[in-house]
């Protein structure tokens, strides 16, 4: 009989033990290829810098909704999901190149009024700025990226290495040909810059808008040379131009390069230098705004046009802690060409969590497993006892 009670006991402790691991590991609210709707920043602002670091995203910079520049400076935590407000940065300024490094922003370039080669550097550490040695030129819209411990910088004509420890410039390589509307980002330490180029009225079949084909250049920073990828040429809309792209590193997503436009958004696979689609949510175009990839998973900050301020966390297809989407329904589903109504909380693809990383099922799992754990010690800790008794 005491064997009996022993090996009842012991199923439940066991058994208790097994949820609570196999939930706490395998559930999760992520859902691959989604779009969730996060907080946004305090203040609306578009052509600001962006950029993630130690898996925090500031937000700096930008032109705010009632024109203008401001250096505004937040950070967000996306494990909690809210922003704080930060020290500003002292030149206000739209379209400015930003990195991070060794706990540092650099934030180069950009337009106030006129073009500016200002190179002004955050400290985490002390929410404090600092001047340092401006970029030879002065240009907007520019691109920054740090490898092996330096700042390359991509304008629409060269290519600058900043010196973060001497605070000082050299010139690479430019670019193959000049690039006008340009994102970029790093792959195993290689910079690849899209471009939109080659743009032509598409009559053929009724398009009002352009063909644009995504130039792909690729630059390795040893060797300083360029190679060119593979190009794409798809249907977009003549407005809208790529200023931001994100690039998942392989620990967690395929790595990919992410040019989301919002309604139709393009990905460059570099390993296999070949493109691909993926759809947006249709009530919102991401012109202007900033991408940064924490874990893996991109999120766009903009606010203003179009017509809020918004925080878009995009799940990649293929994500380890994501969950795979659900299979489409036979039902059937509205037009992607009937445009609708602009809706923040519509672009949720999935309900949207309070806590991005456990859903209330998986809490209902782990206290049912945790409440049954202990149950079978309890019961296991008297058992012993009264037979120590005994």
């Amino acid at each position: 009989m005491n064997k009996v009670i022993s090996f009842i006991l012991l199923f439940f402790f066991i058994s208790g033990l097994f949820v609570i691991v196999f939930n706490s590991v395998s559930a999760s609210d992520l859902v691959q290829d989604s779009w969730n709707t996060k907080t946004p920043t305090s203040q609306p602002r578009f052509d600001l810098g962006v950029v993630a670091f130690d898996g925090k995203i500031y937000a700096i910079g930008g032109n705010p909704d009632a024109g203008g520049f401001v250096g505004t400076n937040e950070r967000y935590d996306p494990k909690t999901d809210t922003w704080v407000t930060l020290t500003s940065m002292p030149t206000p300024r739209i379209g400015f190149a930003i990195a991070a490094y060794q706990g540092k922003i650099y934030c180069i370039g950009g337009l106030n009024k006129e073009l500016l080669n200002v190179n002004e550097v955050y400290d985490i550490a002390t929410d404090s700025w600092n001047t340092k040695t401006p970029l030879p030129v002065s240009e907007m819209f520019v691109q920054a990226h740090v490898v092996d411990e330096k700042i390359f910088v991509i304008t629409e004509r060269a290519l600058y290495v900043y010196d973060p420890v001497e605070d000082s410039w050299t010139n690479k390589t430019s670019t193959p040909t000049q690039v006008a509307h340009m994102c970029s980002a790093i792959v195993d330490n290689k910079i690849i810059i899209i471009d939109q180029v080659a743009q032509r009225d598409y009559p053929d079949f009724g398009l009002t808008g352009k063909v644009i084909t995504m130039k792909v250049m690729i630059y390795d920073p040893n060797a300083d040379v360029w190679s060119e990828g593979q190009e794409s040429s798809e249907y977009i809309d003549s407005m809208i131009r790529p200023r931001a792209a994100g690039a998942t590193t392989g620990v967690y997503a395929p790595k990919k390069i992410y040019i989301l436009f919002g309604f139709i958004n393009h990905v460059y696979d570099p390993v296999e230098d070949a493109w691909s689609t993926i759809p947006g949510p249709q009530q919102e175009a991401f012109i202007g705004g900033g991408i940064a990839v924490v874990d893996d998973i991109l999120y766009v900050i903009k606010g203003v046009h179009y017509p809020h301020n918004i925080n878009i966390q995009y799940v990649p297809i293929g994500h380890k802690n994501a969950v795979p989407a659900p299979e489409p329904s036979n039902s059937t589903t509205q037009p992607p060409d009937t445009p609708e109504p602009s809706n923040p909380a519509a672009l949720s693809a999935t309900p949207e969590q309070s806590n991005p990383t456990t859903s209330e099922p998986t809490l209902t799992y782990i206290v049912i497993a945790a409440l049954t754990l202990t149950t079978g010690t309890v019961l296991t800790s008297l058992f012993l006892y009264s037979k120590k008794r005994k």
